[in-house]
Order: C-alpha cells, then sequence, then structure tokens
C-alpha cells in the first residue's frame, strides 16, 4: 500500500495514470507462497499467455472468482486471535465483530467506517469513565503543619474521622494492626526469636 500510495503521488505531479491495488490479491500471493514482488511479475506473464492461449478464459464465471477472493479471504482471519481477544479484551473483540459484519453486509469502505468511529467512541468512553476505585479507609501520618491547616479550613475534617489522623506511620500501622489483628514484620526487623526476615 505504500508503494502504490507513492506511485498515485508521483503519476499526480508528473500526469501520469493513477494505479489500483487488490487486497485479495495480496492474499492470494501469500496463500500461493509468494515471497517477493517478482510474484505480480510472474502472474502477469502468466496471465498474458492464458489469454492469449485460451480465449474461452476470459469469461470466467463470476461464482469461481468469488471463490478464489473467498478462499484468499479466509487466509486472512486470526480465529484463534479472535478468540484471544474475546478472553482479554472484550471490547475490543466486539468493535473487530462490528468491522466484520460493517465490511460484509454494507461494503469494505462503510465497514471500515462503522469500525473508526466505534473505536473513536470507545476511546472518548474511556477518557470519560476512567478507573476508579473508592478506599475501604483513608488515612494520613505525619502530615506537616500547613496541610493539616488546610484541610482543616476546606471542612474536610468533618467527613474524615479526626481519629484517622497520626503523629508518624508508626502509630498509623501500629493502629492498623491493633484494629484488624494483622501480624507482620518490616523487612531487616528482627523477629521474637532474633532472627531477621529476608
Amino acid at each position: 500500500m505504500i508503494g502504490i500510495g507513492a506511485a498515485n503521488l508521483a503519476a499526480g505531479l508528473f500526469q501520469g495514470f493513477p494505479v489500483s491495488t487488490s487486497g485479495s490479491r495480496t492474499a492470494v500471493a501469500e496463500r500461493s507462497g509468494a515471497k517477493t514482488q517478482l510474484t505480480g511479475v510472474t502472474g502477469a506473464v502468466l496471465i498474458t499467455v492464458m489469454i492469449v492461449l485460451i480465449p474461452g478464459l476470459r469469461n470466467l464465471p463470476q461464482p469461481a472468482l468469488a471463490a478464489v477472493v473467498i478462499t484468499a479471504s479466509l487466509s486472512l482471519a486470526d480465529i484463534p486471535g479472535t478468540v484471544r481477544l474475546w478472553r482479554q479484551r472484550k471490547a475490543e473483540f466486539l468493535l473487530s465483530i462490528a468491522a466484520f459484519l460493517g465490511v460484509a453486509l454494507l461494503g469494505v469502505l462503510p465497514g471500515i467506517a462503522i469500525a473508526v468511529a466505534l473505536s473513536i467512541l470507545n476511546v472518548f468512553r474511556r477518557a470519560w469513565w476512567p478507573y476508579d476505585t473508592e478506599l475501604i479507609s483513608l488515612v494520613f501520618a505525619e502530615l506537616n503543619g500547613p496541610v493539616r491547616e488546610k484541610i482543616e479550613r476546606y471542612g474536610l475534617t468533618r467527613t474524615i474521622d479526626p481519629r484517622h489522623f497520626f503523629p508518624t506511620v508508626e502509630s498509623a500501622v501500629a493502629a492498623f494492626r491493633q484494629m484488624t489483628g494483622a501480624e507482620w514484620t518490616a523487612v531487616g526487623q528482627a523477629t521474637d526469636d532474633g532472627t531477621r526476615p529476608g
């Protein structure tokens, strides 16, 4: 696609003819085991020979051409990746399904437009409703004077329990242990038997 874009840009600057590409042609070439750009040259030569030697081939039935395109398109589907997306990020999975249905039912450009619009809306949804959590308790320790004065001036002491203000971190930890019954020792602190935990 980068090459096609550059070719069209050059054609516009030098009054040339625009060129186009086909996503299904690339898929067919990859499915056939193509590795280099020589595939396009080989295909062009073979098509020319077949048109010259087999005149009836010009009227290739549309169902036969559709079967080639469908077979090539199936190689682009990543079913295991889609299943993994469902397990890991359901919103992105739904976006991929919406894009697929849009392309299948409405066409390539409308389907892509739907996928882009839904992706933008998903970004807005995340920005408007970021992840948040509610604190089960909020405790302050070692507050300096000016900060404590601002908390009192703003009236936050009416919503925050005054018992949640501690002069030191150690006193806050001791109060938490007393309230919950939790038992732990800090790293490097000696235990009752004189050993130090790792």
